[in-house]
């Protein structure tokens, strides 16, 4: 008998799986569980939101670096161009003098090399010509534009000495 009470009750669970009861037939612990659920969703839902609001304005303040880009090769005393993308009008009068840093070394280990110069991203500029430095040798390296409060970074491009 015990086998056969399974195999009703397998059947009821999957006739309310696919044809659930209507509102009017729930418990009234159901209903109880239910408007406890629903403030709790609603709480999640205005996390999620601020969240994505903080990220859009974090977002909002970096600069996306454009050039150079992996695959990028700079040779020592040579013009290059550093384009990016957005601006940085909520630095106020810092935007216009953003220090741009050489760096090398893994993500979690940056280390300065020399600073390439500066460049004015509170307005409609997206480009500001360089010449790279004599004094850094070849090898793998990236930039570092500081805006704030975060800081815009490159991929890894290389850089030959002359």
């Amino acid at each position: 008998m015990a086998g056969r009470r399974g195999f009703i009750s397998s059947l009821t669970i999957r006739k309310h799986l696919l044809y659930p009861p209507p509102l009017s037939l729930h418990t009234q612990k159901d209903t109880q569980t239910h408007t406890h659920i629903i403030p709790a969703m609603k709480f999640l839902a205005t996390i999620v939101v601020a969240v994505s609001s903080l990220v859009a304005m974090a977002s909002a303040d970096m600069l996306q670096i454009n050039n150079p880009t992996q695959g990028t090769v700079w040779t020592t005393d040579e013009w290059v161009f550093l384009g990016w993308s957005g601006n940085c009008k909520k630095m106020g009068n810092s935007g216009r003098n953003v220090t741009v840093d050489i760096v090398t070394g893994p993500p979690n280990a940056l280390r300065y090399v020399a600073t390439l110069g500066h460049i004015n991203c509170r307005g409609n500029s997206v480009k500001q010509n360089f010449i790279v430095p004599t004094n850094i040798e070849s090898g793998m390296y990236a930039l570092i534009v500081r805006t704030t409060p975060q800081a815009s970074f490159t991929n890894l491009f290389e850089i030959k000495r002359r």
